[in-house]
């Protein structure tokens, strides 16, 4: 087709307007009532950064909907997660629903390790990292343990506790004497120290400090409202202050159970708390609240509120047709969504059937279930053949009797049996199989021989007929042993050949060599010794602790009776004599009788034996005679032996008469 100059030039001036028009539309949509806005990559930015991000793209506060999730690793305040996703776009209506990190979870359980006996730097460190928050010392005095080290903890170590629980560490502050003498401190003012000043503060004073909460209108959060003592005034180390601190202001709890979630999340944003909201299947309507925590009394400002909503029924797929471990695997990733709520239990059934083994035949729920519904599917298995007890056959017919069936041979096995020839099934598996399944069978070595040999006669080692006959035992064999004396046998050898009878050997075994206890009582020591030798037996010869009239160094006793029997090498005792006692002797000392007329008798007595116990004498007989009546005067009547300068036993007993006359 010709077009003509006027044509052409309409034409143009059709394509500018459309041009125009479009170009319009463009940046209607770009900045008029239904904008499109792309979302940005908001991850790890904070709160106030998504803010100002919203006021940039002129976006109000009822199009953003932020919630907390509980996150081990991001900080607090960070973006954990977002929808829509980056890079997609927020059409008009929609709500952009950011997920921010409450930080660890302060419920979770953590097990409580022993501390005690760790320093208190050392057990604060582990509990800051294992995210512990509500942690308190006491201080006492211990005279065991070191100063600044943990005595004991409440709980008690080996407990799992949630984090936000209180710990209490009593810490040793010294030893009772050092607490008698313990200083006095002056309590400051703690209006304006952080609940960490505090903490150090009793800490380097050795005070315990015990933290209380309290909401209040008028103090900030975190901030003291109050402490026990006043400050100024003292308190002894080893005591305790209380301290309130600022919760923030009271909120009442509204409870939501029951209501849509829009409505928890409105109320949330409204008074500046923080939600964690987790989704679970539930026979509920979708986005219904279920729980709450708490769900009624009073929170602080900025406080954290806990909600489990429904994320409706649980969508069950109907996986007919399909593998068993397809299954399997499929209600592993459902039971493990939304916080482990789906709780699908399946039961398995077989059926034989032409479909390949470990098809699902039929599934009996699918679509959408309740949380915790209970699920019966049917598994296909091949044809099944039944396998009879084919014992005393031959392996290679039972081989072909199974190829005959559609099975093969499974696991093989080797026995000895008296009553199955060689090469036949002694046992094999029976019952209902499917097609191709192997089948385990066990064939006969036939009857076990065991060639004992020489290992049962005498002389030969028990051990090594017992270790010998291991397959012989466990092949029906009985092996037994009696324990014997012996004057021939070490233990442990066989005494006599042992007796065979069948499948039984019974074999008498020595217990140890015997041998005859001598009598050396009379010999001298050396000689005893020798005869205890030389009879097998090992002697030990032990010097009396007395002396005895028997001359020095002869047996007087011996522990194992002669003629008794004992083993060889056992031990004998032999007693020998130290002798008869030796005779000391000393000069006995000149006296002049007559020197000691006329003294009283206590002043003779008294003399008499100094000098006798100064030569050497002691065994003394003083012997008194009354001769008042032959008016005599007091005297030595006479010594007894004669005190002459003879050499003598210094045990003899010296006599000695006093007579005793008048009294001056």
């Amino acid at each position: 087709m010709i077009l003509t100059v006027k044509t052409k030039i309409l034409m143009i001036i059709a394509a500018v307007l459309f041009a125009t028009t479009i170009g319009t539309g463009v940046y209607y949509i770009s900045s008029g009532g239904t904008t499109l806005i792309e979302v940005s990559d908001f991850a790890s930015m904070t709160k106030e950064e998504v803010l100002d991000w919203a006021s940039q793209h002129k976006l109000s506060e009822d199009a953003i909907s932020f919630q907390y999730e509980y996150d081990e690793s991001a900080e607090a305040d960070t973006v954990i997660a977002q929808s829509p996703a980056a890079g997609e776009s927020l059409k008009p209506n929609d709500t952009l629903e950011i997920t921010l990190s409450n930080g660890p979870d302060p419920a979770l359980l953590v097990e409580l390790i022993d501390l005690v006996g760790k320093t208190q730097d050392e057990a604060a460190k582990w509990l800051e990292q294992n995210g512990f928050t509500d942690i308190q010392y006491r201080f006492a005095s211990d005279e065991t343990a070191k100063p600044d080290t943990v005595l004991k903890t409440e709980p008690e170590a080996g407990r799992s506790i949630r984090r936000n629980e209180r710990i209490t560490l009593t810490i040793c502050s010294g030893n009772a004497k050092d607490s008698e003498s313990a200083e006095e401190v002056t309590v400051p003012d703690f209006s304006t120290y952080t609940r960490t000043n505090i903490q150090a503060w009793g800490s380097t004073n050795k005070v315990t400090i015990v933290f209380q909460t309290q909401s209040s209108n008028t103090i900030a959060k975190d901030k003291v409202i109050s402490q026990t003592p006043r400050a100024g005034n003292k308190v002894k180390q080893g005591g305790s202050v209380t301290v309130t601190i600022s919760s923030g202001k009271g909120l009442t709890v509204t409870s939501f159970v029951g209501k849509p979630k829009t409505e928890a999340d409105a109320w949330i944003r409204q008074n500046g708390l923080k939600s964690v909201m987790t989704e679970v299947f539930s026979d509920s309507a979708s986005g219904v609240i279920l729980t709450q925590t708490p769900s009624s009394g009073s929170i602080s400002a900025g406080g954290t509120v806990t909600f489990e909503y429904s994320g409706g029924l649980v969508p069950l797929s109907d996986y007919t047709g399909k593998s068993r471990s397809e299954f399997d695997t499929y209600i592993g990733n459902l039971n493990a969504q939304k916080n482990k709520s789906a709780k699908i239990s399946v039961s398995y059934t077989e059926e034989e059937s032409d479909s390949a083994a470990g098809t699902i035949l039929s599934q009996s729920a699918s679509g959408n279930v309740k949380p915790g519904t209970s699920i019966t599917v049917k598994v296909a298995v091949g044809k099944k053949v039944a396998v009879a007890d084919k014992r005393g056959v031959g392996e290679d017919s039972f081989r072909t009797y199974l190829s005959s069936l559609g099975l093969k041979p499974g696991n093989i096995s080797y026995a000895y049996d008296d009553a199955i020839k060689a090469g036949a099934l002694i046992r094999n598996d029976t019952g209902t199989y499917a097609v191709g399944s192997s089948i385990s069978y066990t064939v006969s070595k036939g009857s076990y021989s065991f060639n004992y040999g020489s290992l049962i006669n005498a002389g030969s080692s028990w051990s090594s007929l017992y270790n010998a006959s291991s397959e012989a035992r466990a092949n029906g064999w009985s092996i037994t042993s009696s324990s014997v004396e012996s004057t021939t046998y070490d233990s442990g050898i066989i005494t006599e050949n042992c007796s065979v009878s069948g499948k039984s050997i019974a074999c008498k075994v020595s217990s140890g060599k015997v041998v005859s206890v001598p009598n050396v009582t009379g010999l001298d020591k050396d000689s005893g010794i020798t005869a205890m030798k030389n009879a097998g037996l090992n002697p030990n010869a032990v010097e009396t602790g007395s002396y005895r009239d028997e001359p020095a160094g002869q047996i007087i006793g011996q522990s194992l009776a002669a003629g008794s029997s004992a083993k060889a090498g056992a031990a004998v005792t032999l007693t020998y004599s130290k002798g008869p006692k030796p005779v000391e002797t000393a000069k006995l000392p000149n006296i002049n009788i007559g020197l000691f007329d006329g003294r009283s008798e206590s002043e003779i007595r008294n003399d008499l034996t100094d000098i006798f116990h100064n030569a050497g004498f002691t065994n003394l007989n003083f012997v008194v005679v009354d001769t008042s009546q032959q008016d005599n005067d007091n005297g030595i009547e006479s010594i007894s032996p004669a005190p002459n300068g003879a050499v003598i036993d210094k045990t003899t007993t010296i006599t000695i008469v006093i007579h005793s006359g008048k009294t001056n």
